[in-house]
């Protein structure tokens, strides 16, 4: 965890945040910088890690907002390194490196579990595609470490041993992603973790309906809501 000493912060107004201030922590892995953007709510009950790329942030803001008004704190967490975001090969390479974006997700971890206003808050992880696959692969290595998680859209046929995944797992998919619905039918049988596994009708892969990406953010908020808690402890 030495890399987490050289963060730095700063505070920051943004319209997407209305009602709660961010705060923007700098982590230190391997030498490059990585993004977290913090939003916490007064007295929150837990930490949700929102793991992204070069997703739509519209989407992922309105999904911290929604859990927001719950009473969890957000940890928007950005997985490619400033250099990563600006190349295209880059991007494609790291994608699919999941042990790679699963290391990430330890660090990044471990830098909002030191922050004192979130210390002791059981932490949930939040991820589509490949981050999915890491979110479980680090919850199977850090089994104290990660309370809940919500995999909607997942390459879960990523992660190497789904069976020792031992937090409690939620699995979105749309109706009309066939790919994605194969993939989560056959990992699904393979966790033995408290899971739950959604097929959304009318839904394609990115959950593009507005109406249907609310529904993704009402799932995943009572899945936090009814499952997070300090993680495994024994």
């Amino acid at each position: 965890m030495s890399d987490i000493a050289s963060r730095e912060m700063s505070v920051f107004s943004s319209l997407s945040y209305p009602s709660t201030a961010v705060r923007e922590l700098i982590v230190a892995f391997a030498g490059e910088q990585l993004l977290i953007e913090l939003a916490v709510p007064n007295d929150p009950s837990g930490v949700i890690l929102m793991a992204h790329g070069n997703g739509n942030v519209v989407r992922r803001r309105s999904m911290g907002a929604y859990l927001r008004d719950f009473g969890f704190a957000t940890a928007t967490c950005q997985l490619l390194t400033p250099g990563e975001r600006t190349d295209a090969q880059a991007i494609k390479r790291v994608a699919i490196d999941v042990p790679l974006l699963a290391a990430r997700l330890a660090v990044m971890s471990g830098a909002i579990r030191i922050e004192p206003e979130l210390a002791g808050l059981p932490i949930g992880i939040a991820a589509s595609g490949t981050l999915a696959a890491a979110a479980l692969t680090f919850a199977s290595r850090h089994p104290r470490d990660a309370g809940a998680i919500v995999s909607r859209a997942g390459r879960v046929d990523l992660v190497s041993q789904p069976e020792t995944v031992r937090c409690p797992t939620l699995l979105i998919a749309g109706a009309s992603d066939a790919e994605t619905i194969r993939i989560n039918d056959a990992v699904f049988q393979r966790l033995c973790c408290t899971k739950g596994y959604d097929v959304l009708a009318g839904a394609a892969h990115r959950f593009d309906d507005p109406r249907t990406f609310e529904l993704v953010s009402k799932l995943t908020c009572d899945w936090f809501l009814t499952h997070l808690s300090g993680g495994v402890t024994a």
